[in-house]
C-alpha cells in the first residue's frame, strides 16, 4: 500500500505556520517593532521640517539601497542554516515532500513573512513624511512598498542561494554587494545590468522628485522588470538543485573549529578520507516458511557494494511475512533504492520512519532495530572498531 503523499498547499500551510510562530515571539515582538521603526524614527529627529532632500537621501539611499538587501542577507542566507545549526532539517527534508519543493516553500514563507515586516517600515516612513511636511508623500511611499516588494523578492532568492553555498554568508554577501551592487552597478554600460539595485532605480524614477535628485530615467523599465524576475527564477532554480544533491550535516555546521569539530572531524564518513563510501544496494525479506502467511522466522538481509565480509548482514526476526515484506519494500523505494550512503543513520530512521504504511506499529519498530543495529555494525566494522564505542 502506498504512503498518501500530502499536497503542496498543506506543506506551504505548515511551514508559514512554523515561520511565523518563530519569528512572532514575545522575545523578538519589540525588537521587530524597534527595527520597523528604528530609521523612520532617525529621520524624524535629525532632519528638520521642510528639509525634503536628507529625507529622500535617508529613505533611498540608506534605507532601500543598503538595509533592505542586508535585510535579506541576514534571514534569506540564515533560511537553511538556522535548521542546521537547530539540527532540525532532518525533520523537513525526511518529509515525504522532495528537497526542491522544501526550499521553494521555505523560501515563500520567509518572503511573504519580510513582506509584512518591509510593509510595516512603509507605513513608519509614511509617518515621518507627513511630520517633516514631505510634498506627495502617499504617492512616494505607495511606490516604495511596490519596489521594495521587488527587492525582497530578488535579493531574497540570491541571498538563499549564498547561503546554500558558504556558511560564511554574511561575509559572502557583503562582498557581492560592494562589486556587483556599488562597483558594477555604477558603471554606465550595459555590464550594469547585473546589478539588482540598478534596476530598482528606474522603478523609483517614476517619482518626479527621486528622478530629479539622483537623474533616474524610466527608460528600459519594463526588460528591467523581466530581468529581475528572470533572474529570480534562476536563483530558486540553481537553490532548488543545490539543497537537491548536496548533503548538509548538522555536526559540520556547528562543531567547526571547536575542540569537539576536531574530535567530529576524525569522526567524519570514511569516504572524506579516502575510503570508498559504502552504499546499501538492497535488503531482502527471506521467510523461512514461504507458505505459512502467519508469524515465521524472517531473516532481514542488508546487501552492500563491498565485496567481502561486508557484502551482507544478516538479522533474524519472527514477524509476519507479509506485513515485513511490506514495510521493508516501503523502505528500499524510498532510501536504499537511490544509492543513498547512509553515514548519518538517524537521517535512514526518519525515512523509514515517517515514509512507511505501517508507523509506530510492532511490525515497522523491529524491523526498524534490525536494520539500525545491522548498519551500526557494517558502519563499525569500516571504522575497526566495535559499534558500542562510539
Amino acid at each position: 500500500m502506498n504512503t498518501p503523499q500530502p499536497n503542496c498547499f498543506a506543506a506551504a500551510r505548515g511551514l508559514w505556520t512554523l515561520t511565523w510562530r518563530t519569528k512572532l515571539t514575545w522575545k523578538r515582538l519589540l525588537p521587530l517593532i524597534g527595527n520597523m521603526a528604528a530609521i523612520p524614527a532617525f529621520a524624524s529627529f535629525v532632519i528638520e521640517p521642510g528639509e525634503v532632500r536628507n529625507f529622500y537621501y535617508i529613505l533611498i539611499d540608506l534605507y532601500l539601497f543598503l538595509v533592505v538587501p542586508i535585510f535579506c542577507l541576514s534571514n534569506f542566507g540564515a533560511m537553511i542554516r538556522d535548521e542546521l545549526q537547530g539540527d532540525t532539517m532532518t525533520f523537513l527534508i525526511t518529509r515525504p515532500v522532495t528537497r526542491a519543493r522544501v526550499f521553494l516553500l521555505k523560501y515563500v514563507a520567509l518572503t511573504l513573512w519580510l513582506q509584512i515586516i518591509v510593509f510595516g517600515n512603509g507605513v513608519a516612513f509614511w509617518a515621518a513624511g507627513s511630520f517633516l511636511r514631505v510634498p506627495d508623500i502617499g504617492s512616494l511611499i505607495t511606490l516604495l512598498i511596490m519596489v521594495q516588494a521587488l527587492a525582497v523578492v530578488a535579493f531574497g532568492a540570491l541571498t538563499s542561494l549564498i547561503g546554500l553555498f558558504t556558511q560564511k554568508y554574511l561575509i559572502a554577501g557583503v562582498v557581492y554587494g560592494f562589486i556587483v551592487e556599488f562597483g558594477i552597478g555604477q558603471i554606465p554600460t550595459n555590464i550594469n545590468v547585473l546589478s539588482i539595485s540598478r534596476h530598482l532605480k528606474t522603478f523609483m524614477a517614476r517619482n518626479p522628485e527621486l528622478a530629479s535628485l539622483y537623474d533616474w530615467t524610466t527608460e528600459g523599465s519594463w526588460s528591467s522588470l523581466m530581468i529581475v524576475l528572470g533572474g529570480t527564477v534562476l536563483f530558486l532554480l540553481l537553490g532548488a538543485l543545490l539543497f537537491t544533491f548536496r548533503e548538509y550535516h548538522h555536526t559540520e555546521e556547528v562543531q567547526k573549529g571547536s575542540w569537539t569539530g576536531r574530535v567530529s572531524r576524525t569522526l567524519r564518513p570514511s569516504h572524506k578520507r579516502g575510503v570508498k563510501p559504502l552504499n546499501v544496494r538492497d535488503v531482502k525479506v527471506i521467510g523461512t516458511s514461504p507458505t505459512h502467511r502467519a508469524i515465521v522466522g524472517v531473516f532481514i538481509k542488508v546487501i552492500t557494494d563491498e565485496p567481502g565480509p561486508l557484502r551482507c548482514w544478516i538479522r533474524q526476526l519472527r514477524l509476519p511475512l507479509l506485513r515485513s515484506e511490506n514495510s521493508i519494500g516501503e523502505t528500499h523505494g524510498t532510501v536504499f533504492g537511490s544509492g543513498r550512503t547512509l553515514t548519518v543513520l538517524r537521517i535512514f530512521w526518519q525515512w523509514n520512519y515517517v515514509r512507511s504504511y505501517w508507523r509506530n506499529g510492532s511490525v515497522t519498530n523491529v524491523i526498524q532495530t534490525a536494520l539500525d543495529s545491522a548498519l551500526w555494525d557494517i558502519k563499525g566494522k569500516r571504522a575497526g572498531s566495535r559499534s558500542t564505542n562510539f
